[in-house]
């Protein structure tokens, strides 16, 4: 009876193991087209370097396994076909783009049956990185000019822009005209390579006041001005943000305030744009840190912006689901002057 009894017993486990190992393998058997779900989550399309190349981003996604694949294709915001690939292995795409370029892009699986568009996302790329602490010190009969060389390990030329001014005149603009300072302000003072950091002006009178700018220009002829300095001290100080004038500040919005959106994947947020001619940047900061301080150790820099027509910014780093950020934004103009927003808060969804 006893050894009827564990006979049963083992049976019974022997039953327990091989159903387990049924719905074990029905569980992970590698999906088909008849239960998959390829959503924006599943195929976690999204870019790893975006805003830190200058002229390309990679795009990245899950795989899809259903055998009725056809291909994978990346578009633009027009619906623009950038790029089809048919490999269904593929799960990474290189694509080129302008110079501290914003574009969204979308991500389009095409099966037997259908295109389905699976996700959109925001890319970008960051700009030229100029020179930095640029100075000019005046002597009785020449200007010495010094600065950091720039980060960029392609910069090939260096072209140094000098205006003349009567004293007491405005404070000059770029006003850039054909990929140059408006002529009628500045001249070609000298082209340098990108491995010098200083030069002397010997050209000088005592009259006048001279202001200058330094050009970076990369190997695909991308270029970045740098602030402006003077002769003069404390001109360049007096350059207050023009905005200023009129009450501008920035304001930003979440897109939780504006519309109620809370994304899983990115924050969104939006402010008020700048129209005014000094313009040189908008700079992005985040922290998790609600009374974080810009440039502090708690705070990163996660986007520079040259373009002053944008006025909007998705963020989709490392993001997380639930979770709070903070953003700041710090606006600078062409002569160094800065003002930043206040912080606003985005969250994300599970």
């Amino acid at each position: 009876m006893i050894k009827m009894k564990s006979y049963k017993t083992v049976l019974l486990i022997i039953l327990f193991i091989y159903n387990c190992d049924e719905q074990s393998n029905i569980i992970t058997n590698p999906i088909s087209e008849n239960n998959l779900i390829y959503n924006a989550n599943y195929a976690d399309f999204k870019s790893l370097n975006s805003g830190m190349e200058k002229y390309s981003v990679n795009l990245n996604w899950e795989s899809y396994l259903g055998q009725d694949f056809i291909s994978y294709e990346i578009s633009d915001q027009d619906d623009n076909i950038i790029q089809t690939l048919t490999d269904q292995n593929l799960t990474t795409y290189s694509m080129d783009m302008e110079l501290n370029d914003f574009k969204d892009v979308n991500f389009i699986l095409t099966t037997d049956s259908e295109s389905q568009n699976i996700s959109t996302i925001r890319v970008f790329t960051k700009p030229v990185y100029g020179i930095t602490n640029f100075t000019v010190t005046e002597y009785s009969n020449y200007n010495q000019l010094s600065w950091t060389q720039s980060e960029d390990n392609d910069i090939n030329q260096l072209i140094i822009y000098r205006a003349e001014l009567d004293p007491g005149s405005d404070l000059p603009l770029i006003n850039e005209i054909n990929g140059n300072p408006n002529p009628s302000i500045w001249s070609n003072l000298v082209e340098l390579t990108s491995n010098i950091s200083t030069y002397t002006d010997n050209n000088v009178l005592i009259e006048p006041d001279y202001y200058y700018i330094v050009k970076s220009i990369d190997g695909n002829n991308g270029h970045r001005y740098s602030f402006m300095s003077s002769n003069i001290s404390g001109a360049i100080d007096s350059g207050i943000i023009f905005g200023l004038n009129n009450n501008y500040t920035i304001s930003l919005t979440s897109s939780e305030s504006l519309n109620g959106e809370i994304f899983s994947n990115k924050t969104a947020f939006s402010w008020n744009q700048y129209a005014y001619d000094d313009f040189y940047e908008f700079e992005i900061w985040k922290s998790e840190e609600e009374n974080f301080i810009i440039d502090g150790l708690e705070s990163s820099l996660i986007a520079t912006i040259t373009d002053q027509s944008i006025a909007n910014f998705e963020d989709y780093n490392d993001v997380g689901n639930n979770k709070t950020w903070y953003y700041k934004i710090r606006l600078y103009n062409i002569y160094g002057n800065y003002i930043d927003s206040e912080t606003i808060e985005c969250n994300t969804s599970l």
